[in-house]
């Protein structure tokens, strides 16, 4: 197995598939600098018509736009329950996640259009950590007992 298969085989075990190109730029020595975002779409009643009328692949047309931010799109699914469409996108800062948003949102074709930053596990571990050192300081102490609620007197 050479140096790079093996760490492709290090970043399949800890990841999932949808952060797994990041995951992979990290093994091999670069910065992983894209951050993935969940863009979780409603659409519209007339958005649904045009489709009806005629049937478009909405990932053909999301992909320049998001390529125009320097991004990519890593998955596209249409489902039903309380979204329409599920995409997971790499971008390389959340300035161009929010030009994103409000562009989608500008337009006629979302009932609702919303963005999360996604982590990952590496992430997520590390934000544990410094959550977990931030609550042991001093300062986090002082300003929970600060903002704690005034305790209602004894009788």
């Amino acid at each position: 197995m050479t140096k790079r298969q093996s760490l492709v085989f290090c970043a399949l075990l800890s990841t999932s598939i949808a952060t797994l190109p990041r995951a992979v730029a990290v093994a091999e020595g670069g910065t992983g600098a894209m951050s993935q975002y969940l863009v979780e779409a409603k659409y519209a009643d007339q958005a649904w018509s045009a489709m009806a009328q005629k049937p478009q692949n909405r990932l053909e047309l999301l992909r320049p736009v998001v390529e125009r931010l320097g991004g990519k799109i890593e998955s596209f699914w249409f489902s039903f329950g309380e979204y329409d469409a599920f995409v997971v996108i790499d971008l390389p800062d959340n300035v161009s996640a929010q030009a994103l948003q409000i562009a989608g949102a500008a337009g006629n074709g979302f009932k609702v259009l919303k963005t999360t930053p996604l982590l990952t596990i590496a992430e997520a571990m590390e934000a544990m950590k410094k959550a977990g050192e931030l609550r042991s300081s001093a300062a986090y102490g002082k300003a929970r007992q600060e903002l704690a609620p005034l305790e209602a007197p004894s009788k």
